[in-house]
């Protein structure tokens, strides 16, 4: 792993993601490639490769909910199925991996698979994607339904780990103020990561605007991962390097943590990314140190 002057490497990777068989295909038909499934072997191997020592694992079996109550009914056992592999797989290495299962928030069956989750004493925590599952949150059913599974991993105990950015085109502040007031406040989650820092990669405007509105108005425990927020090619420009840096530093960088988003990413190769975006050694070092307390469960 490439080393920053002066400058720690990660030691924990707090968003990772596996494929069963069951997820590569259907990964495949959408996407229209080849897309190789990916377990706890080859998640290790990378680890090992980068001297990661833990990581969360992510499940992807909200791929097989429908994406809206009138398209065709999803499969509920092949969800189930795949959130059980996922914890099947990180059983194997419970030493250096947790998991979190994942819903589609809109199915009418989520909050008893986050309950049947939360009972296996598998996970962690549960990993939602709003954009893959098609909410949005200027919709109040939407936000409801966002609401009533958050109290159900409340519940069990459960640590929550979002995706929020959503597939609207004006995807923004008003979407990250809505989720706040609606979603957070009145669930008040034990312990909440945002990924890609409110975005969905990169770091645009809407995800700006996301993030600002976030710092503003949640409270408690929240952290934001910077998995998949900047690149090699194009690296940010240095107006955009700076308006990051001044969110960072009004969140307070000891709530910034490391995450790759891997297959995506190894996490070597995300930390060259980072480096080459000009962060310095003080704001890489605390992103590499800072962990989110259920990582170390």
């Amino acid at each position: 792993m490439s080393r920053h002057p002066e400058t720690a490497s990660p030691r924990y990777d707090h968003h990772t993601h596996m494929f069963s068989d069951a997820s590569q295909r259907l990964l495949e038909e959408k996407a229209g490639r080849p897309f190789p499934a990916f377990g706890s072997d080859e998640l290790i191997a990378a680890l090992d490769a980068d001297g990661i020592e833990r990581a969360a694992v992510l499940s992807v079996a909200y791929f097989f909910a429908a994406e809206r109550p009138d398209a065709q009914k999803h499969d509920a056992e092949a969800v189930s199925l795949e959130n059980d592999w996922v914890g099947s797989q990180v059983e194997r290495y419970h030493e250096r991996l947790v998991g979190f299962c994942s819903v589609n928030p809109l199915d009418e069956t989520a909050t008893d698979e986050v309950l049947r989750c939360g009972a296996t004493g598998t996970f962690v925590g549960l990993k939602l994607h709003l954009a893959n599952s098609d909410v949005d949150l200027r919709s109040h059913a939407d936000l409801d339904a966002v609401a009533a599974v958050f109290a159900a991993a409340q519940e069990v105990g459960f640590a929550v780990v979002i995706h929020m950015r959503t597939r609207r085109p004006d995807y923004g502040r008003i979407d990250a103020e809505r989720f706040a007031h609606h979603v957070l406040q009145p669930a008040d989650p034990t312990s909440l990561q945002i990924a890609h820092l409110g975005g969905w990669g990169g770091y645009d405007d809407a995800t700006d605007a996301a993030f600002g509105a976030l710092i503003e108005h949640t409270t408690g425990d929240v952290r934001y991962d910077v998995s998949a927020v900047v690149f090699q090619q194009p690296r940010l420009s240095q107006l955009r390097l700076s308006r990051l840096r001044e969110r960072i530093t009004t969140a307070g960088v000891d709530r910034i943590i490391f995450g790759t988003d891997w297959p995506e990413w190894t996490p070597g190769r995300y930390v060259e990314d980072l480096q080459a975006n000009g962060f310095t050694s003080d704001e890489l070092k605390a992103m590499y140190t800072n962990l989110a307390p259920w990582i170390a469960r």
